[in-house]
């Protein structure tokens, strides 16, 4: 599936999901929260807002002391938050680059170097995965060709459909024009594949030559050489292919590795060479075109008996190729054999009727000093013809190249261009019978030949070689197709849907966990927003963005915790001895625990309590926060001494505290407001003015507790 998408689209829609998956595990935990009966579910989910560090310090330093399911839910929430961390990292490997076809135009390139002058700007590699198109057209495409691209935007030369002439084949194996061997027949009714075989160590006299017939398509010349007094050169024979057509269309060049099989000991049994094919194109005045390409692949054979063996190492499929079998018989009936180890040439064409592809096999034996045996020197070569009928100029190629004047003779080449491409070994993973790995696959070669001949068939008259006025060289002209390339992505169709139902569950999850007619605020909010809904019930003028103090800990002048630092305590107590330590019992625990809570809160005499600065008086299901002024300012008949025994005890030392109910060790709640005794408005007890005027803070503030 490909989107054609800007970046920041994806990079968005990555984030979304990062976001979704985020609110799902706190929708998890709003869940767990409700349903659950673990009494530190609420401090998980709170605990969230910290992030990952305050989680991980919260976890090292509470799973000792918290029941193992509550550390379980703590450590698997902090792992999922650490995993959203990953989920762009899953998503990128999950899509790739891509690019999609946009706008197309017609382009144009004139390359202004002197590319006569250099062989190898017409040399390009095909390795055994690629086509020859692929090959070819990237040769055209690069900057020696095209020398201005214009960035993301790719550059295809213009084809044009053709039609072809005749497929009546003639093949013809010559030394020079004086005598010539025609298969079939000696007449030329349509296109001819000529093989000119010369060599440079070795001669040889057609008019010895014997012909034989091995089947109705495939034919056999054996000959006798004449060493040219080069008994030292080892060289396998290259026939020069040519096209005739009525009028001949040569290569322009010869092959640069010829020279490189000149050896003067016995080349290695193996491959020589690199296969390579040399494609030609001749344009006619009459604007008929002869395409042909030519494909040569040479090998060494040390032991004649070893030719199977051999040709399997080379090739993983030799049954491609018709003439290896011939061959093999011919060795096996002993077309080579010479008692006095004279050398013999065996030449093998293959004609398919009505076709354009015709095959040349041709081995000289050579006797091996090494081998110490006669040993063969083998070119194979795959042939391809097209005869193309006349095509019109594309106008955009007539408006930039002034049509030269038609010449007085026709058969006048207007226009020739020579591919030559190199066969690149395949991967080794194929084994032969033999057990060796071959180094090219038969089909391939046969395949690339074809397709070399059909591609410059159809560039028609694309691709054109001239000379500009006042130019001493020539010059390149190459029309393209420029289709502009935009950004786009590829991804997997079930990998992105199974994305999508996992982001939208997760979202109507989400969505579920925020309805308040299941989940109220205490379920699915931050603990300063249950803190604000408590304000705002008590006092509807409370904003929602509050004030806060540090010290006092205080919410737009609401106190929540005391944080006065200097309590007044006795000496050898400390300040948590006269505090009312009483747990806040939330969520599905109220119901329980208010079971168990007694009715009254036993008397207190005045003489056994010990007024601190710092109290928080709490019940439930109600929480105090208190200040000193107001605590001063609460009556109630549980205090029966009079004033004047807290005025006597002046600054001396309190009395000890009695010891707590036993409900109170147990962490029930008090259900009882603790109440000041009566007091005049100059009353002071330990020093601590118990003046009754009001306060400048706000006074008694009630928070109810959100989970009733």
């Amino acid at each position: 599936m490909l989107f054609s998408l800007p970046f920041w689209v994806v990079s968005a829609f990555a984030n979304l999901v990062k976001l979704i998956l985020r609110l799902f595990i706190g929708a998890i935990l709003t869940f767990y929260v409700k349903y659950s009966q673990d009494e530190y579910a609420s401090s998980i989910r709170w605990s969230r807002t910290g992030g990952l560090l305050e989680m991980i310090q919260l976890f090292w330093h509470s799973y000792r002391l918290v029941p193992r399911k509550s550390s379980a839910v703590l450590a698997l929430a902090t792992v999922a938050g650490f995993s959203i961390m990953f989920v762009s990292s899953i998503l990128t490997v999950m899509v790739s680059r891509a690019d999609v076809e946009g706008s197309s135009a017609a382009a144009k390139a004139f390359t202004m170097q002197l590319i006569s002058a250099d062989p190898s700007f017409w040399n390009v590699y095909l390795s055994a995965e690629s086509t020859m198109e692929e090959a070819l057209t990237a040769m055209l495409n690069d900057t020696r060709r095209n020398p201005n691209p214009r960035p993301k935007t790719r550059y295809t030369p213009r084809t044009y459909a053709y039609e072809a002439g005749c497929d009546e084949s003639t093949a013809a194996i010559t030394k020079d024009n004086n005598a010539t061997f025609f298969f079939p027949s000696t007449s030329v009714n349509c296109k001819a594949y000529i093989f000119m075989v010369l060599h440079d160590a070795y001669d040889w006299e057609p008019k010895t030559a014997s012909v034989r017939i091995i089947d109705s398509s495939t034919f056999m010349v054996v000959t006798p050489v004449v060493n040219l007094g080069m008994a030292q050169i080892s060289e396998p024979i290259e026939p020069l292919f040519m096209a005739f057509e009525g009028k001949l269309c040569p290569r322009l060049t010869s092959s640069p590795e010829r020279l490189d099989a000149l050896t003067e000991n016995f080349p290695e049994d193996g491959i020589i060479t690199l296969p390579r094919t040399f494609a030609t194109k001749c344009q006619y005045g009459s604007n008929k075109s002869l395409v042909s390409s030519v494909t040569y692949f040479q090998f060494a054979i040390g032991h004649m008996q070893d030719f199977d063996k051999i040709t399997a190492s080379i090739l993983h499929d030799p049954t491609s190729l018709p003439l290896l079998e011939p061959m093999y018989t011919a060795i096996s009936d002993g077309a080579f054999s010479s008692p006095t180890n004279n050398s013999t040439m065996v030449m093998l064409t293959k004609i398919p009727f009505a076709a354009s592809d015709v095959d040349f096999f041709g081995c000289i034996s050579i006797y091996s000093k090494e081998q110490k045996n006669m040993g063969l020197l083998c070119t194979y070569m795959l042939t391809s013809i097209i005869n193309v009928r006349p095509q019109a100029r594309d106008p955009t190629i007539a408006a930039d190249l002034k049509q030269e004047p038609v010449p007085h003779n026709i058969s006048d080449v207007t226009n020739q261009i020579e591919f030559t491409i190199f066969h690149l070994p395949q991967v080794p993973e194929l084994k032969s019978s033999q057990g060796t790995t071959p180094l090219f696959s038969a089909a391939h070669l046969v395949k690339a030949t074809t397709d070399a001949s059909r591609y410059l068939a159809s560039l028609g008259h694309n691709v054109n070689m001239y000379k500009d006025s006042g130019s001493i060289a020539d010059q390149l002209y190459i029309l393209y197709d420029a289709v502009e390339l935009k950004d786009a992505y590829e991804v997997s169709t079930t990998a992105f849907a199974v994305v999508c139902a996992v982001t939208g569950l997760c979202g109507l999850a989400w969505a579920f966990s925020e309805y308040p007619k299941y989940f109220p605020a205490v379920y699915n909010s931050s603990l300063y927003k249950v803190v604000y809904k408590e304000l705002k019930s008590k006092d509807e003028s409370m904003p929602m963005l509050m004030r806060y103090t540090h010290d006092p800990l205080a919410f737009d002048g609401n106190q929540v915790a005391d944080t006065d630092d200097q309590p007044n305590v006795a000496p050898g107590k400390s300040s948590e001895d006269h505090l009312f330590m009483v747990p806040l019992l939330l969520g599905n625990n109220v119901s329980k625990q208010q079971e168990q809570q007694p009715q009254m809160l036993e008397e207190i005499p005045a003489q056994s309590l010990h007024l601190n600065t710092r109290k928080i008086i709490a019940s439930t299901p109600t929480m105090i926060f208190a200040t000193p002024a107001t605590t001063a300012t609460t009556t109630s008949t549980s205090w029966q001494s009079p004033t004047t025994q807290l005025q006597s005890l002046g600054t001396s030392a309190p009395p000890p505290i009695p010891a707590r109910p036993s409900w109170f060790a147990h962490g029930t709640s008090l259900t009882s407001s603790v109440q000041a005794p009566p007091h005049d408005a100059t009353t002071t007890t330990h020093g601590v003015d118990q003046t009754s005027a009001p306060s400048t803070r706000r006074g008694l503030t009630m928070i109810q507790n959100p989970f009733v």
